[in-house]
Order: structure tokens, then sequence, then C-alpha cells
């Protein structure tokens, strides 16, 4: 029996396939359930330590009664934005969850930036207030990822804080065509932006000092 062909999807073709973003929360809420039922295999990850301040993970994690097996490896050198490199890079390995047949591989930047934002998501679709501004703190590629998903849910009043006034320009112009019925507030003030907040979610940069 030949094996089945591997594929490999670029980080734009992985772009063009993602869910809208209320379907990728409704995933994601479905995969905490499902670890929260003891039905999603997720181990600690393992470390590699690069040098200066970088370093790799394994993320491998499976839920065998829906077929799904994979392992995230991701590099994070927080050096790479002088050379003109994203700060963290990485690919996804997809399995079959019965044969071992390694199914695909796909650039895992723009997957772990709604991945992420979803989980966010999920937790404040269960938990989080509408009436209450959310705050995000960083102005990178997941305060965009965020906002899709915070509009999405229906929430009105998001505040962003950002370092940087190209960041602070960047992102407002973005959310004006991206997200139009949120108001966004981008300051460069971290305790006006959390002041009053609902929930406060923080994707600033790792290995960022001071």
């Amino acid at each position: 029996m030949d094996p089945s062909p591997l594929r490999y999807l670029s980080d734009a073709e992985v772009q063009g396939l993602l869910p809208e973003p209320r379907t990728a929360v409704s995933l994601a809420r479905r995969a905490l359930v499902a670890r929260a039922k003891g039905r999603a295999q997720v181990p600690p990850k393992p470390a590699v330590r690069l040098a200066g301040d970088g370093f790799a993970n394994a993320m491998p994690a499976a839920v065998l009664d829906e077929d799904l097996l994979g392992c995230k490896w991701v590099t994070l050198v927080p050096d790479n934005p002088a050379r003109g490199l994203p700060t963290a890079q990485g690919v996804m390995i997809l399995s079959d969850a019965r044969t071992g047949e390694t199914r695909a591989l796909m650039g895992a930047a723009a997957l772990t930036a709604q991945r992420t934002a979803a989980v966010s998501g999920a937790c404040l679709d269960a938990l989080g207030d509408r009436s209450s501004p959310v705050a995000f703190l960083g102005a990178g590629v997941q305060a965009r990822s965020h906002l899709l998903v915070l509009e999405a849910l229906g929430y009105a009043e998001t505040r962003v804080y950002a370092r940087r006034p190209e960041a602070r320009e960047d992102l407002s112009a973005w959310a004006a065509e991206a997200v139009p019925t949120l108001r966004l507030e981008v300051t460069d003030d971290p305790r006006a932006a959390v002041e009053g907040a609902g929930t406060v979610i923080t994707g600033l940069s790792i290995g960022l000092r001071g």
C-alpha cells in the first residue's frame, strides 16, 4: 500500500484556509473541553536553549478519538528583528493518529496567531464582560488576531498599549479597515490601557526588557 502523499502548505496558504474568527473560537473551546475531560494528550513541552536568549520548543498534542495527532516546532530568537527576521518561527507537523504517517507540513505563523486569539476568545466568550473594555498589551501580530476575535464576539471597546509610535500608527490604520465596528484606543501609557478594563491580555514580545 503506497503511503499517503505528504502535503506542504506555506504560511500564505495556511492564512487563506483559516476559518473565520467565530469558528476558530468554537474550535478552541472544543479543544479546551477535550483537554479538561482527559481526551486530549498535551505533555509538557521540552525546550532547548539557543545562543543568546533564544530557545526552541517541541509542542506535541493528540486527541486520538478524533484522529488528531500533531506537533509544532517553534524557535524564538529575541534578537531576530534586528536581522530583519520574525522573533518566532515554526512549522506544524500533522500525522495520521492510526498509522503514524506524516500527512502534512505547514507554516505555523498564521495558525499560531489565530489559535492564540481563539483560546483567549473561548475564555472571553465564557467568562468575559462585553460591557467593559478589553485591554491588550502589545501591538504585534497577536494584537491583530485578537482584535478580529473581539469584534466577532461582539465586544465594543478595546484599548491597546504600544511602545513605538510607528506600531501605534500601523495598528490604528489596520484596525480602521479590518475591525471597523470595534472602538479602538491605542496608547503609549500602559496604565491608561488597563485602568477600568474588564479583561487584560498580554501580547508583548518574548525577551522584551524594561
